[in-house]
């Protein structure tokens, strides 16, 4: 009978880290590449509306548009292979999350301290906090109709803060149209972390707080 319990909990414990692994991938896909999917449709948008208004731009705008394109491809392939984007393990949270930026099609300022540029966090915690941000500006270009947003991270013994902040109309926080929150509060609270979102007429803010976990050196 003992061993018939230590199988049974050994299969229930499988089973779980199978749907944790799921739930993990599906989170990646609407937080990480869905987001680029906005976000390049969104310059495609640009790209048209140039095309009546300023066609000496076009071109620029579509060559930025197949440099995303080819960058999803780069991460759907990583996904499938079950790992972060690639710029988040080579080059850390903070440039990843500047090449984020970078790729809006309105204005997104990146400021971290040194302590978070300098430091390499546990792998879940990049995570957490690269698709707090992608899923973030995602948000904003969908729902806000924001020209400029900014994010924050510093960095303490106690744990990183992440902010989020846009100049956007606002929205209600605990509206059923936005249910992409509630996925990305579960990945942060996943990792021991926590997210507030408050939102007015000037704009919204997302703060996320997040262990201040190191990766292994192994």
């Amino acid at each position: 009978a003992e061993r018939v319990d230590e199988l049974a909990a050994s299969r229930t414990r499988m089973a779980q880290a199978e749907e944790r692994g799921r739930r993990r991938l599906e989170r990646d896909l609407h937080d990480g590449v869905q987001q680029e999917v906005v976000a390049l449709i969104a310059k495609l948008r640009l790209a048209r509306i140039q095309i009546q208004r300023d066609p000496t731009r076009v071109d620029s705008t579509l060559q930025e548009a197949q440099g995303e394109a080819g960058q999803m491809l780069t991460d759907l392939r990583e996904l499938a292979r079950g790992i972060h984007p690639a710029v988040l393990g080579s080059r850390g949270l903070v440039e990843a999350i500047e090449a984020v930026a970078a790729r809006m099609p309105i204005g997104v300022s990146v400021s971290a301290d040194d302590r978070v540029r300098s430091t390499r966090y546990a792998e879940e915690i990049e995570g957490a906090a690269y698709f707090t941000v992608t899923e973030g500006l995602a948000n904003v270009l969908k729902h806000s109709g924001a020209s400029e947003a900014g994010v924050t991270l510093s960095a303490a013994d106690s744990g990183i803060t992440l902010h989020l902040a846009d100049n956007g109309c606002g929205f209600d926080p605990e509206g059923g149209a936005h249910t992409g929150l509630q996925g990305l509060r579960d990945r942060v609270e996943a990792v021991g972390g926590s997210l507030r979102v408050n939102s007015g007429s000037g704009g919204t803010t997302l703060a996320a707080r997040l262990p201040a976990k190191l990766r292994s050196l192994d």
